[in-house]
């Protein structure tokens, strides 16, 4: 794999305080880091602490838009028959989340977490994506454009060396 990033376990907390995402992976599962994440998985760790106390979803949005928010955040990394790789998140599904299903809930959780971290902190792998423009996230992750997974599918995707 690319020095860009690495797979590694996902940092779960359950005794501490709890994530939005905790109910979709668990320490068994593998999540690419990109190297460029200041404080890698803690501090997306700690951004979806905090989506979980302070922000409110609508109850018919909250699956779908939780689901696309851990996988552009957390990209879920599968097994090549070698090693772990990342998969990333089909723009179509995205832009389903963000534009028809749940824009409402989707445009209120980009405010939140712009006004919220990106004040004091501002990183590439930080920034919820444009899901119809999504090349800067693809870039920063060093991702296939045209590697991508649904919601929760076993499919392999990863930049070819």
């Amino acid at each position: 794999m690319s020095t860009q990033g690495r797979c590694e376990p996902y940092i779960d907390n359950p005794w501490l305080s709890s994530s939005v995402c905790d109910n979709i992976y668990t320490s068994l599962h593998y999540v690419y880091t990109p190297n460029a994440r200041l404080l890698g998985q803690p501090y997306i760790r700690y951004l979806m602490e905090y989506i979980t106390v302070f922000f409110t979803f609508t109850p018919q949005c909250y699956e779908p838009v939780v689901n696309a928010l851990c996988m552009l955040y957390y990209l879920p990394c599968g097994y090549n028959g070698t090693i772990q790789v990342p998969r990333f998140l089909c723009s179509d599904a995205c832009t389903n989340v963000s534009t028809q299903m749940c824009s409402d809930d989707w445009d209120a959780l980009l405010s939140f977490i712009n006004d919220t971290f990106l004040t004091r902190l501002s990183k590439e792998t930080t920034i919820m994506p444009n899901c119809s423009n999504t090349d800067l996230f693809i870039e920063a992750f060093n991702l296939d454009g045209d590697c991508c997974e649904p919601f929760h599918q076993d499919q392999l995707c990863f930049k070819q060396s």
